[in-house]
């Protein structure tokens, strides 16, 4: 299975000093565990910086991934292409517009999370 998980307004903020939400930690882990057992985990962002990438990756990897897989885009509507042409299973996100517009996009059944 493939996940996309978004990163700020779902596990922390990271224009907040990285600001992590309670439920983040059981959500790190589970994807920790679907990870392990050889599913794909892909971290996206629309947060934009000189080194939003490399500041998800850090946090990341303190969190316990090894090798975080983090996407950047720079609008919230370009989640939907990396959604359909990662050919995701479970997309997470805050955003209800994204999760509908992918839901109308996946070519397979799609399991969505607002969070």
């Amino acid at each position: 299975m493939k996940y996309i998980m978004d990163m700020d307004g779902v596990l922390a903020e990271f224009n907040s000093a990285f600001a992590q939400y309670a439920w983040a930690n059981e959500a790190l882990l589970l994807l920790k565990e679907e990870e392990q057992r050889g599913n794909e985990v892909y971290f996206v962002t629309a947060r934009q910086g000189n080194d939003a990438k490399g500041q998800t990756e850090r946090w990341l990897t303190t969190q316990g991934f090894a090798h975080p897989t983090v996407l950047i885009c720079t609008l919230h509507k370009e989640k939907l292409g990396i959604v359909t042409d990662l050919d995701a299973d479970v997309i997470i996100d805050d955003r209800p517009e994204v999760l509908r517009q992918a839901r109308l996009l996946a070519q397979q059944k799609l399991r969505l999370y607002l969070q």
